[in-house]
């Protein structure tokens, strides 16, 4: 009996220490791919939100691409731009530079990334993004 009792405590325990290990607002708790891995692909935004009004994309015209050597292309129709990418020094936000014609240095804060989602949040707007296969 007192062992059963040991293991629900151990158990109950560990589940709280894995929830709250969660870098990201929205999750996951857990994932075995690195944050880089999960990041490193084609996005395609699918919704953002503002002051609570959600607006839903249906095209597929804007595509972002994060390489795993930290380069990212940013394609909108027949216009794209190239940069870098990085994380933060905690990985809660994916900076973004480019010294082009346009420059900018962009810091997005990241309330979800798994492996087939990515949410961002710039400027008040929270973006929705799907992985493209």
């Amino acid at each position: 009996m007192k062992t059963a009792k040991f293991f629900t405590v151990v158990l109950l325990s560990l589940t709280f220490v894995l929830a709250s290990c969660s870098k990201y607002e929205e999750g996951p708790a857990i994932s075995l791919l690195t944050k880089k891995m999960r990041l490193t692909g084609d996005w395609t935004p699918v919704k953002s939100i503002t002051d609570g009004v959600s607006v839903e994309y249906d095209n597929k015209d804007r595509i972002i691409t994060f390489e795993k050597d930290g380069t990212y292309i940013s394609k909108l129709s027949s216009a794209s731009f190239t940069g870098e990418w990085d994380f933060n020094d905690d990985k809660t936000k994916v900076v973004i530079s480019n010294s082009g014609s346009i420059q900018f240095n962009n810091e997005k804060e990241i309330i979800r990334l798994t492996n087939k989602e990515l949410w961002l949040i710039d400027a008040g707007v929270e973006t929705h993004y799907e992985k493209l296969k």
